[in-house]
């Protein structure tokens, strides 16, 4: 499955509103496994692939929300405290880690929305951020990027021994 096939899976599903931002949620999660295999890869390649980090996987949330007409803003926050995190099929403990994700905004309410964790739902995720959340401009695109790939290498590398 492509980008493309997702967003017009979701545009025949005839869901609305959050309830249609959540469909889309869950085609991601479906398409999408969480690992730190693939850094490397751009976003888009990663979802055809069926796996990708936080980043990888919110810039393509971030994509299917805006094709479907959504107000959508990818934000970051350098510290969050993960919990409940499944890797590699086991729960690991909380732990904090720099983390990417989306809000979404519908008729003056917004959401978190995150594809990281099955049980996430817009408005309730599994992380809370420690550090201010900010917007994911070009810069921390682009800085953010870099800094992930060894963050991802270590992490790998942490579950894989566990």
């Amino acid at each position: 499955m492509d980008i493309r096939d997702c967003i017009i899976d979701c545009r025949n599903s005839g869901l609305v509103g959050w309830s249609l931002v959540e469909y889309a949620q869950h085609c991601v999660m479906l398409q999408m496994t969480y690992s730190y295999d693939n850094p490397f890869v751009m976003p888009t390649r990663a979802f055809e692939m069926g796996n990708g980090y936080c980043v990888q996987q919110a810039y393509c949330m971030n994509r299917i929300l805006r094709a479907l007409g959504f107000d959508c803003e990818l934000v970051y926050s350098t510290k969050v405290e993960v919990r409940n995190k499944i890797i590699d099929g086991k729960t690991v403990e909380p732990f904090t880690s720099g983390h990417t994700w989306n809000r979404v905004t519908i008729d003056g309410a917004t959401k978190d929305v995150c594809t990281t964790n099955a049980s996430n739902r817009p408005g309730q995720v599994s992380f809370t951020p420690i550090a201010p959340v900010k917007h994911y401009g070009p810069v921390i695109a682009f800085a953010g990027y870099l800094g992930s790939i060894p963050e991802c290498m270590r992490l790998k590398r942490k579950y894989a021994s566990e």
